[in-house]
């Protein structure tokens, strides 16, 4: 059975095979709450991505975050594998 930590690490080994630049969003007492796990940066563009088990369901602040995220124009998708990764970037 697939955990978040061990889906995020898959596809972070892919983002880096595929040279891109990625960021891991760590939660803190210092950021804002619910951000997404992952921001990807592909021709310019940023993509956030919420990593999720495919059982698993966005809470209440990370749907609103994904909400903030699309209306200030930036792609922002919850993924739960590789598959979910390269449809969103379009690889």
């Amino acid at each position: 059975m697939s955990t978040e930590k061990s889906i995020t690490a898959t596809i972070t080994r892919h983002l880096t095979r595929q040279k891109l630049f990625w960021i891991k969003i760590h939660g803190s007492p210092m950021q804002k709450k619910g951000l997404p796990d992952l921001l990807v940066i592909k021709d310019g563009k940023p993509y956030f991505m919420e990593v999720k088990t495919p059982w698993g369901k966005p809470t209440p602040m990370q749907e609103y975050r994904i909400e903030q995220i699309r209306d200030a124009g930036a792609a922002c998708e919850i993924v739960c594998n590789w598959d979910d990764v390269k449809r969103v970037l379009n690889l």
